[in-house]
């Protein structure tokens, strides 16, 4: 087992087959005994991840003859504990997946909710209140990482749902420690709030939960919580109930757009990906998807 270097903050797992997903800001190449092809089995594969302890989790899943997807869905769900600022439940993102029967995207990025307009981001004046478009509750969108992982899961995976979620939820319980990185990175989000005009700062609460030195080990029981749902419960353990209830009180604390309707009706959407040729090698990627800003409603 080798560790990749720290530009990649990843880890190289053993024997997979050929086939390779591109979920988020993640990388894997993946798929051992339980297969889905029958594909050329090879000697080596690779997780890489932006965060170390969810590339590990990744490699386990693998030695424990999970597949790419299996390898992906646990990575996803360990990223939302140990690098908060940006893998989340709380958002979105894509699944490229290149196999032998052929090429998918799963497209579970953030969707506008229903109650959505063309004006919502201007002030009593009619100007553009560009600022309400990044830091309000009103810039919130439907989030589909559980949903895109149920359905990536559904189709291809091979363990069962709860063993992918189960890492995420004990480095949530038990903690982990925070490296110098991530902990710098708490810092900058934290001062980049703090100079927020007060009416974005004041309803943001990031601070009190991300904050620590390095050595010093985070723990986040309420997502624990919110994690076990989604492992007993799939999606319904996040888009139902007290994990729902809860995005809605704060929905409306702040002023935002999201409805339990919105939640419910949230789907995942399977796309061909972009192909063509460069230098004679074939590309195969997602295209005109890369902002939410691109999505309709529908």
């Amino acid at each position: 087992m080798k560790t990749v270097n720290r530009a990649f903050r990843g880890t190289v797992a053993p024997t997979i087959s050929r086939c390779a997903v591109t979920l988020l800001n993640l990388f894997l190449v993946a798929l051992p005994a339980c297969s889905i092809n029958n594909n050329e089995m090879l000697d080596a594969g690779m997780v890489v991840a932006p965060e170390p302890h969810a590339a590990k989790v990744g490699a386990d899943i693998l030695r424990r003859g999970g597949n790419a997807v299996d390898a992906a869905v646990a990575v996803q769900f360990a990223l939302a504990v140990t690098y908060p600022t940006a893998g989340n439940i709380g958002g979105g993102g894509f699944m490229l997946l290149h196999a032998k029967n052929g090429d998918q995207i799963i497209d579970c990025r953030e969707t506008a909710p229903a109650a959505a307009s063309r004006d919502m981001y201007l002030d009593s004046t009619g100007n553009v209140d560009a600022k309400a478009s990044l830091q309000s509750h009103r810039a919130a969108g439907v989030p589909g990482t559980v949903r895109g992982m149920w359905e990536a899961h559904k189709r291809y995976g091979c363990l069962k749902w709860r063993e992918l979620l189960q890492p995420a939820i004990t480095l949530a319980a038990d903690g982990f420690d925070l490296d110098p990185w991530t902990a710098n990175s708490f810092a900058e989000q934290s001062a980049d709030i703090a100079k927020r005009e007060p009416r974005f700062r004041d309803v943001c609460n990031f601070a009190t939960y991300f904050h620590g030195k390095p050595g010093e080990r985070l723990r986040q029981p309420e997502l624990a919580e919110t994690l076990r749902s989604i492992a007993d419960q799939g999606p319904d353990g996040f888009y139902e109930g007290r994990t729902a209830d809860l995005i809605l009180s704060e929905m409306k604390r702040g002023g935002g757009l999201i409805t339990r309707n919105d939640l419910r009706t949230y789907t995942v959407k399977w796309r061909a990906p972009l192909e063509f040729t460069h230098r004679g090698n074939r590309i195969v990627t997602v295209y005109r998807l890369a902002f939410p800003l691109e999505f309709s409603r529908s």
